[in-house]
């Protein structure tokens, strides 16, 4: 992000099709190098958006999502869109 934001949560739009993000680690730091873990979440198997809130709310200017499983087995996984609230 330009700066830094204070968030609450993230909203994810998983997309169309296969390759639907499971489980994912949701990463935040305010200088791109050192990165603090704001814990691992499970996704639902839609297309709607939907909101996962942060323990805290957190003020950062970078994320990083780690997407550690999908929802038809591969190793592959993708996102359609990834907004902070």
């Amino acid at each position: 992000m330009k700066k830094d934001t204070a968030v609450t949560g993230f909203t994810f739009t998983q997309r169309n099709g296969s390759r639907r993000v499971k489980d994912i680690e949701i990463q935040v730091s305010p200088d791109n190098v050192n990165w603090n873990s704001e814990g691992q979440f499970v996704l639902q198997n839609v297309v709607t958006p939907q909101n996962v809130a942060l323990p805290a709310v957190k003020s950062f200017r970078y994320f990083k999502l780690i997407f550690k499983s999908a929802f038809d087995g591969t190793q592959n996984a993708a996102m359609a869109e990834v907004a902070v609230y």
